[in-house]
């Protein structure tokens, strides 16, 4: 019994590590390392793979109207619904207040940019519902930048992601730009 408790004690001390505690996806720290170790994997073996830098549109409106204890389902919400659109292989994780990223290893460019839009096209389907209140809608820019096409390393890669979703948001939000 000894032997057990500390096991799952252990586990339990490593999610923290490495989870986001609120949405339970992969935290910043855990994805930027993942990126580094698909990079190099993918470099080795030729394989392409794409990053998706995902940031909530307008979320401080959602903050602001429904409060943060919402704002907290929220996120929560789009995590079970971006978990929902991608391989169990994928990586997902929470780059930083209402900003998600994934990893999508052996993906084309092409592939990553279906992929985007279906999570897109899945999260402006899938309202937050909120108990005695109205539908709250969410929706998503995100950027994709592959590998190698975008840089070689994981560092380079993140960048364009980032800068692409910068176009998405500049652009009129609500969509998928390509780095």
């Amino acid at each position: 019994q000894v032997v057990l408790t500390r096991t799952d004690r252990g586990r339990r001390i490593r999610e923290m590590v490495h989870r986001d505690v609120l949405t339970g996806v992969l935290n910043h720290a855990t994805l930027m390392a993942e990126l580094e170790h698909a990079c190099a994997y993918a470099g080795r073996h030729g394989e392409p793979l794409c990053f998706l830098m995902l940031d909530l549109d307008h979320f401080k409106r959602i903050n602001d109207t429904w409060g943060h204890l919402v704002g907290d389902q929220v996120l929560m919400h789009v995590a079970r619904v971006f978990k929902a659109g991608v391989r169990g292989s994928d990586l997902l994780g929470r780059y930083g207040g209402e900003e998600f990223a994934i990893i999508l290893r052996k993906c084309p460019p092409a592939k990553g940019r279906e992929v985007a839009e279906k999570l897109r096209q899945m999260l402006r389907e899938s309202p937050m519902k909120v108990e005695g209140s109205p539908e709250i809608a969410v929706q998503v820019s995100i950027g994709v930048a592959c590998f190698p096409g975008s840089g070689q390393t994981a560092t380079d890669v993140a960048t364009a992601a980032d800068l692409a979703l910068y176009r998405a948001k500049s652009g009129g939000r609500d969509r998928v730009e390509m780095a």
